[in-house]
């Protein structure tokens, strides 16, 4: 089952095209956001 803070990392990286703006938005650190999007790319099975 897919993790909706995951999915929401990912929305905000994709809306804001950058891993650290979207930490800043989300009040989490850039590595935090990093491992969410490889949890999520591992749960898919491809490449965000």
């Amino acid at each position: 089952m897919i993790d909706i803070t995951k999915l929401k990392t990912f929305v905000a990286v994709a809306d804001l095209g950058s891993f650290s703006k979207a930490s800043e938005i989300l009040y989490i650190t850039q590595p935090a956001v990093t491992q969410q999007i490889k949890a999520l790319e591992k749960m898919v099975g491809v490449y965000l």
